[in-house]
């Protein structure tokens, strides 16, 4: 079933098609009750866990517009504003199991980085970036951890 939305002006109805609900590169969605935006999941397609986390959103119904997050990688701007959403420490944005973490001895390296340098440098390699992470209407998660991705069900 679809739903069809028109707007009333002096001139007559207006259809309001996908591109109506696009603002500042969010997608709004009538999915779940006409309630927020359509999730964006960053992932990275190798990853086992990132998998795991589509294959969950895909069980359970729920809409999602993916981005390979090496290829596309957050912006720090993007950075700020979802840590900002999460209320998480700024740790928690890096993906301090990987490779290229541990390369560049980031352990010793962001306690003495201030945050905008810590953005900085997450946005320069999606790697560096802990995945998956969905963002939301008011919503981000970092990783993957099923019982805190109940919240996205309601």
């Amino acid at each position: 079933a679809s739903l069809r939305l028109a707007v009333r002006s002096a001139s007559g109805a207006l259809p309001l098609g996908p591109a109506a609900f696009k603002k500042a590169g969010e997608t709004f969605c009538l999915e779940n009750g006409g309630k927020g935006m359509k999730l964006l999941f960053l992932s990275y397609p190798k990853c086992t866990t990132c998998q795991k986390a589509k294959r969950w959103l895909d069980e359970n119904g729920i809409s999602y517009e993916e981005r390979h997050i090496k290829e596309q990688n957050p912006s720090a701007e993007e950075l700020r504003d979802w840590h900002r959403q999460s209320g998480l420490p700024l740790k928690r944005f890096f993906n301090t199991s990987g490779l290229l973490y541990k390369e560049q001895g980031l352990k010793e390296k962001l306690p003495l980085m201030d945050e905008a340098e810590q953005y900085a440098l997450l946005a320069t390699n999606g790697m560096l970036v802990k995945r998956p992470l969905v963002v939301g209407d008011g919503l981000v998660l970092v990783g993957f951890k099923p019982a805190e991705w109940e919240r996205l069900k309601g």
